[in-house]
């Protein structure tokens, strides 16, 4: 992502709480990716179509699941939990609930279209 580069190009006038907030938007835009797979595959339920989920969003999700952004969330939990910052554990913890979550709810949905 851009934002992610820009972060690590001006990494020396990013403040403390930018890489906390870069996780939270990771979070909240994961979770609602979740949210919104859940809502096709009940409306898909009650009009009985049996075409495929939408693959509109897989760019998306893929440009947020990179290597890169592991590397990085690593790196802030790690340096979070080495130096006590608490809420930027936590921001790293929800990004990567959020990151588990989604490939969960992945492997569950192509285990019941299969």
């Amino acid at each position: 992502m851009a934002v992610r580069r820009a972060m690590e190009r001006e990494a020396d006038r990013i403040l403390d709480y930018h890489s906390r907030q870069y996780l939270y938007l990771i979070s909240w835009f994961l979770r609602a990716e979740c949210a919104r797979r859940k809502k096709q595959i009940v409306d898909r339920s009650h009009s009985s179509q049996t075409e495929q989920p939408e693959r509109e969003s897989f760019a998306l999700v893929a440009s947020v699941l990179n290597q890169e952004t592991f590397v990085l969330l690593n790196r802030v939990m790690q340096k979070a939990q080495d130096n006590q910052k608490w809420q930027d554990l936590n921001a790293g913890m929800k990004c990567f609930t959020q990151i588990v979550s989604l490939g969960v709810t992945g492997a569950k949905q192509s285990l019941t279209t299969s």
